[in-house]
């Protein structure tokens, strides 16, 4: 409180003023912060429609634990719709893995120097271990430590929701494994180690109670010798916590295991780097990574090594129900086939069961690019994480390092990338997919990821997306704990969860509504998740009960019907039949063996639990969905179902504008035509607009080519074609250049009408000619000088045709001209020069005709011949006389003859 301004202070107060004001009026509490909105109606602020549906859709309900009483509160803290889960303290806080359970609940953990929510600080650094539900609201965080720094590396969960989380403390310098349950309580703790420095960097559980965990230490564990400065090592321990055994394994050198993974088949995988050689083979240069399989006995079955003349590690490492197994890290070189593009460079590889390289893939920018951790779903598609300080293919850098993911298929293909982050510094430190192909990812930021404000220092954050990349971003989650909500109503059935938080009713004729008004539901994407149940299904003597699932605006969903037991009391259907619609996977909700009893007792286990997810198009920011059973057998029906854990997604699909601006330019100027796509809403992911091009302009001929796609780089709002006339001499009308968007996939189109831009031709050149002097001597120092002028842009050259005629003879009587001249760039004129050529031939005065000629890119505006004139020189007349015409032979005179 001493760091809080008043205004916050006030703030603070009116929001809890409007929580109290709700709890007097309404005596359940519905989703929607009503004391934010309260806050905001009081101090005067206009809330926008995204702002309060918003606030109508987060779930601020929540129930703690007081003197062995449930007691429910609305949280002092909630999530937006932005699906960025942003928290920490005013300190230093970080999380470092993430996983999950069957029942599509998160696990995170990491480390923090402060308190997080209803803990206390232990000293320096804690880890602490937090759980979310699948709608993204956290259940519990459980902060623990020492009175030294302790920090959390891994993390694993079982189906059932017990979490197995690895580290370190540095009291003792010791590695620790801690198991927790479902309720986040610890069942033990083990704390190993040698007398030197020991670190648990990763931990896996088997699915059998297992649990193996990696690190190295500098010291030597029993029956060990330490070979180098620090060893890697791989342990194992039972359900109880209890040690199986621990194998240690080094080069003379550095050596640390920094990921590890269990298959079903008891196998254990483990990665990292090494300073050394491992045994047949030969460090490359500085740290190599390296891979190594044992069996569940702890026996080394194989390990390879393999790196380029720089540091290369592997940082995570997943494997399959194949024997496959999935490595990612970083390298400072470049791996086979590849050249390194900055710093570090990001790869990934896949190795068969028997330690072959199967594929590798290399990428990066010119910053830093480094991986740290990876996971595949249940179609074997690789999905790594990690950060990176320049910008990815697709993607803008948001300032300083930014997280990103990015989806590789079976093959080693990239599906897509996703960067995001903040202007400060921003880290994926761990990755995990669920049942539901959902991938969830944790680290760091600096900053406010959106939705989000910083708390100090470093917040920890965790952030979901669909297997296409998007965003999760849930407007409605209910798993009916207290119940349905105002959101619901009934038609024949009550709506009043009972018997372990179900909601129920009968196959017969029931219908119950979801109805949800937001603006994020126009037009967009929608995602309905939920388990149905079953607990039986009679009629009688005949007929199937039906459950269907159909939107307000006349799409079926579902439409599944449950066979007739013929036995009373009805017996569950484990499946629905061949005639169910919808995505059916293996029921991961709350299935609990009790008994219920409604309109009838039955003491039928609920047991038979579908998992539906179906995705579709609403038309507008209003959806309901009816659920509706009903049941045609001459008999009362009595079946009982119910759904549970319901959310409603919702892939925030922008609109698309588009517009040109300069609407015209010149053919031959230095303007071009500039389309800008315009996307409103979510700006997070990379996004491909189609476009068809018309007009009457001819793409790559009258202008540069262009594609028929735009691409928008992940958060920016605009994408831009640029159409690049290419100037010509041909004289034409102006032409046009049409696009307009067409559909395609994550957006929807804004500007339905075609974008027109023009392209002005120049107005035709006209050529004019003309000479001066328009005679010269034969042999004087003047030429005849014909000069062309054109009219119009000068902006390209010209080539303009003549014909040369006259009594003069054309290399004879001057010197050779060719029958073309050529304008330059920029000049309005072009000059033709006649040079006479003297000669002693006595003739007549001789012409030189120039005659303009048709061509391409002109017209002629001088149509008659033009003549200049060579005059040719008078010759003089010679006389002889002789004088005296007579001497004598020995006189003293000559004969003089004078010319």
């Amino acid at each position: 409180m001493n760091t809080a301004s008043s205004a916050a202070i006030v703030n603070v107060i009116l929001e809890e003023i409007g929580h109290y004001v709700d709890a007097q009026i309404n005596q359940v509490d519905s989703a929607g912060d009503e004391g934010e909105i309260f806050a905001n109606l009081v101090s005067g602020k206009s809330l926008t429609p995204t702002e309060l549906a918003q606030l109508k859709g987060e779930n601020d309900h929540a129930v703690i634990n007081l003197g062995g009483q449930a007691v429910e509160i609305e949280m002092a803290f909630s999530f937006g719709t932005t699906g960025y889960r942003q928290f920490g303290t005013s300190g230093g806080d970080s999380g470092s893995g993430v996983s999950s359970d069957s029942y599509g609940n998160i696990y995170v953990t990491g480390y923090t120097n402060g308190s997080l929510p209803g803990n206390t600080n232990f000293g320096n650094n804690d880890f602490f271990v937090a759980k979310y539900d699948v709608y993204g609201n956290r259940l519990w965080v459980k902060q623990f430590g020492s009175a030294y720094s302790d920090y959390a590396t891994g993390i694993s969960s079982e189906s059932s929701g017990n979490t197995y989380v690895s580290g370190r403390t540095e009291g003792g310098e010791d590695a620790f494994v801690a198991k927790y349950n479902a309720n986040g309580n610890q069942l033990w703790m083990a704390q190993f180690g040698t007398s030197g420095y020991d670190s648990a960097t990763g931990v896996s559980s088997d699915g059998s109670g297992n649990v193996y965990v990696s690190g190295y230490t500098d010291g030597s564990f029993p029956s060990y010798t330490n070979l180098g400065s620090y060893d890697a090592f791989v342990a194992k321990y039972d359900t109880s916590g209890n040690p199986v055994w621990v194998k240690q394994f080094s080069t003379s050198s550095h050596d640390y295991a920094e990921g590890i993974s269990s298959d079903s088949n008891g196998n254990v995988y483990v990665s990292g780097k090494t300073f050394g050689s491992f045994l047949g083979y030969t460090n490359l240069g500085l740290y190599d990574a390296f891979v190594a399989k044992y069996d569940g006995n702890g026996n080394q079955l194989w390990l390879r090594q393999f790196g380029t003349s720089g540091d290369d590690e592997i940082t995570g490492i997943s494997s399959d129900s194949s024997n496959n197994v999935y490595v990612t890290g970083s390298t400072k070189g470049g791996l086979p086939g590849y050249s390194n593009v900055g710093s570090y460079d990001a790869f990934v590889a896949k190795y068969d069961g028997n330690g072959n390289q199967l594929w590798l893939r290399q990428f990066g920018t010119s910053g830093n690019d480094e991986i740290t951790g990876i996971s595949r779903d249940i179609d074997n598609n690789v999905y790594v994480t990690g950060y990176t300080t320049g910008s990815l293919p697709g993607n803008i850098n948001a300032g300083g390092s930014d997280a990103f993911v990015a989806k590789y298929n079976a093959n080693g293909t990239l599906n897509w990338v996703r960067q995001f982050g903040t202007s400060a510094a921003d880290s994926a430190n761990g990755i995990r997919i669920d049942s539901s192909g959902n991938v969830y990812v944790t680290g760091d930021t600096s900053g406010g990821l959106p939705g989000n404000s910083n708390s100090g220092g470093s917040d920890a954050f965790v952030v979901g997306f669909d297997s296409d990349g998007n965003i999760l971003n849930n407007i409605y989650s209910n798993n009916f704990e207290t119940s349905a909500g105002s959101e619901w109503s009934k038609t024949n059935r009550s709506t009043t969860p009972i018997g372990g938080r179900k909601f129920l009713g009968e196959f017969s004729n029931d219908t119950v509504s979801l109805t949800l008004n937001n603006p994020l539901l126009n037009n967009n994407t929608v995602t309905v998740e939920f388990d149905l149940f079953i607990i039986g299904n009679w009629s009688g003597n005949g007929g199937e009960g039906t459950f269907t699932l159909a939107t307000s605006n006349g799409q079926t969903l579902v439409n599944t019907t449950f066979a007739n037991s013929n036995t009373y009391p009805p017996a569950f259907q484990s499946y629905p039949n061949s005639t169910g619609q919808g995505n059916y996977s293996p029921g991961t909700g709350a299935v609990e063996n009790n008994t219920l009893g409604y309109i009838n007792t039955f003491n039928n286990p609920i047991d038979s639990v579908y998992h539906l997810t179906y995705t579709f198009t609403n038309p507008s920011n209003a959806l309901s969905l009816n659920f509706t059973t009903s049941n045609p057998g001459s008999y009362y029906g009595v079946g009982i179902w119910g759904i549970d854990n319901i959310s409603v997604r919702v892939l925030d699909v922008p609109t698309i504008t588009l517009a040109v601006s300069p609407a015209s330019v010149t053919e031959d100027g230095t303007n071009n035509l500039i389309y800008t796509f315009t996307r409103t809403g979510s700006t997070t992911n990379p996004l491909t607009i189609n476009y068809s091009i018309g007009g009457t302009a001819t793409n790559g001929t009258d202008y540069a080519s262009i594609p028929t796609s735009v691409i928008f780089v992940a958060n920016s709002a605009t994408a831009t074609v640029t159409v690049d006339p290419t100037a010509d001499t041909t004289v034409e009308s102006d032409e046009t250049v049409i696009l307009t968007l067409a559909s395609g996939t994550g957006y929807t189109v804004g500007t339905t009408t075609a974008v027109t831009g023009t392209i002005t031709n120049v107005p035709a050149t006209s050529i004019t000619l003309a000479v001066s002097p328009s005679s010269v001597t034969e042999d004087g120092t003047q030429n005849l000088i014909y000069t062309f002028t054109r009219s119009g842009s000068t902006t390209n050259p010209l080539t303009v045709n003549y014909s040369v005629a006259g009594t003069a003879t054309n290399g004879t009587d001057y010197a050779s001209i060719p029958t073309s001249v050529i304008f330059v760039a920029g000049s309005a004129t072009a000059t033709v020069i006649v040079d006479p050529t003297p000669d002693t031939t006595a003739e007549s005065n001789e012409t030189v005709i120039l005659t303009l000629a048709s061509g391409t890119g002109y017209t002629i505006g001088t149509t008659t011949a033009v003549t200049g004139t060579i005059t040719n020189v008078t010759l003089p007349t010679i006389t002889l006389a002789v004088s005296p015409s007579s001497v004598t032979e020995d006189g003293t005179q000559n004969l003089i003859y004078t010319f």
